[in-house]
């Protein structure tokens, strides 16, 4: 019997070796392959998914690869994690209906997370609530009108009234990062295109204290309404809700911003241990959810004003719905940018300080800001300049990229 069928599955051949050893994890994120996982051990294969598959014939190549994130080998793109060291949370799936997201030790659930919503209080009354009621909060170096909750249930909140009120929202960290990217201004006409239930949506309106053109769309029915609902316990006045399909947005309107927040498949949300959380993860559901956001990223660009910006984003780590999908749209629409997230310069504004003789200008926010300080850690994807944020005790998954229309 070879070593790679004595364990029964991907958990007992973690189990077995030691954490001190070069542990990573690779998952097959394309073609006929796609969804094969490995485990490999100081570069040798220990346990794969498929016997006889990719992992075994190319045994050699992949074991070279020893860093996290997206890589290649033999022709494919792999997802690698390398495990060990402190106890964390491991990506070992790429969208496949057994992506589970494991931990090495005791599974972890996210604290309960908030916000803030300064529509109608601030951050030092939500503090001074909390503390009333007796409830642990830490607060985000990132972002501070918002919470980190590290004892506390959800239920805990239903009582108080700054949750009855619409005082706070409960909103997860990664869902808080699109909005302060997006940078949305007062007097701005901004899009939130795939809006409901409505957490980006009011936490802009709450950013621009209600100032700016603010317009939502859903196309479904019953989540419009949740939306809508949303947007009045929380104060977001004059916000009107498309009931409509974002793809089919009249060309008439024009946005100086737009966040697309798009239907995802949610690999990034995963959680440990968890099996309702990996229900429906299929070929068929990424196949469906990648035309979709090709549509509605072809349909955000085409509605942009010159010099509007787009923050494309998903709670997915897969390849084929962020950075295969962004590179797609950017070569269709030639008059679009990317505006780069990892402390580089735009091709725009490099060629602008070459032909100046100057420094070029680098763009931060509130992201760029929290993963220069150590605040937020980011791995390697296919497209230098977009950023995919890997599952961990405070964060779901996600991708994000923002990019402008030049003038």
């Amino acid at each position: 019997m070879s070593e790679t069928t004595e364990f029964k599955d991907v958990y007992e051949a973690i189990a077995s070796v030691s954490p001190n050893r070069q542990n990573i994890l690779y998952t097959v994120l394309e073609e006929d392959a796609f969804g094969e996982k490995a485990f490999f051990s100081d570069d040798k294969l220990v346990w794969e998914s498929t016997k006889g598959g990719f992992f075994s014939q190319n045994q050699e190549e992949v074991g070279k690869l020893h860093d996290s994130g997206q890589a290649t080998a033999a022709g494919k793109k792999l997802f690698c994690d390398c495990l060990g060291g402190e106890k964390r949370l491991v990506i070992c799936g790429g969208g496949h209906v057994s992506m589970p997201v494991i931990q090495l030790g005791a599974a972890a659930a996210r604290p309960v997370t908030l916000r803030a919503n300064t529509l109608k209080a601030t951050a030092e009354d939500i503090a001074a609530a909390l503390d009333a009621a007796g409830i642990a909060h830490n607060p985000v170096a990132w972002y501070p009108d918002a919470f980190i909750l590290p004892e506390a249930q959800v239920s805990d909140l239903w009582d108080l009234d700054i949750y009855r009120d619409g005082k706070i929202y409960l909103q997860s960290l990664s869902s808080m990062m699109p909005p302060l990217v997006l940078g949305a201004q007062a007097g701005e006409d901004i899009l939130d295109m795939c809006a409901a239930p409505g957490g980006k949506t009011t936490q802009i309106a709450a950013l621009t204290q209600g100032q700016a053109h603010l317009t939502a769309c859903e196309m479904s029915i019953p989540r419009a309404e949740k939306l809508e609902a949303n947007l009045g316990r929380q104060g977001a006045k004059n916000v009107p809700v498309m009931r409509i399909d974002a793809r089919e947005l009249d060309e008439f309107f024009r946005f100086d911003r737009i966040l697309l927040d798009a239907p995802c498949t949610g690999t990034g949300t995963v959680i440990s241990d968890n099996e309702k959380s990996l229900r429906g993860l299929t070929e068929q559901l990424l196949n469906k959810c990648a035309r979709s956001q090709r549509a509605l990223l072809d349909r955000a660009l085409g509605a942009l004003k010159p010099g509007g910006t787009l923050v494309y984003s998903t709670c997915s780590i897969l390849p084929q719905e962020n950075e295969d999908a962004l590179q797609e749209a950017l070569d269709k629409h030639m008059d679009c940018e990317l505006i780069p997230l990892d402390g580089t310069p735009s091709e725009s504004e490099a060629r602008r300080a070459q032909e100046a003789g100057k420094e070029p200008r680098i763009e931060s926010n509130a992201l760029t800001e929290a993963i220069a300080a150590g605040h937020v850690s980011s791995v390697a994807n296919g497209m230098p300049g977009t950023l995919t944020i890997p599952p961990s005790r405070d964060f779901e998954g996600f991708y994000i990229a923002l990019i402008r229309k030049r003038s």
